[in-house]
């Protein structure tokens, strides 16, 4: 899959989502979670993403809902959650 085919999926999940960890992203893009990294670091360095969250509790995580691995047996570890920005979610309205 090219780079810029894997930033446009990446970008729509966050996008159809409002946001995720970079694991759960990874898993729903079927791509590596170091190329949701670099994605997410990007969209975090123009504004389009915001550092919304860190637990390691899946009843206060705010995306529990969605999660792949809530219910999956393995353990919870420190997760760190993004979220739109408002200039995200203009960026997401333009997409669709």
């Amino acid at each position: 899959m090219h780079e810029d085919d894997r930033f446009l999926k990446i970008l729509k999940i966050v996008c159809k989502f409002k946001g995720g960890s970079t694991y759960s992203i990874a898993k729903l893009a079927r791509v590596p979670e170091s190329e949701v990294r670099k994605t997410i670091n990007f969209l975090l360095s123009e504004g389009v993403l915001l550092e919304a969250a860190q637990t390691s509790n899946c009843n206060s995580c705010p995306l529990s809902k969605i999660c792949p691995l809530r219910g999956s047996g393995i353990p919870p570890r420190k997760v760190t959650i993004y979220m739109l920005s408002s200039k995200g979610m203009e960026i997401c309205r333009k997409l669709t």
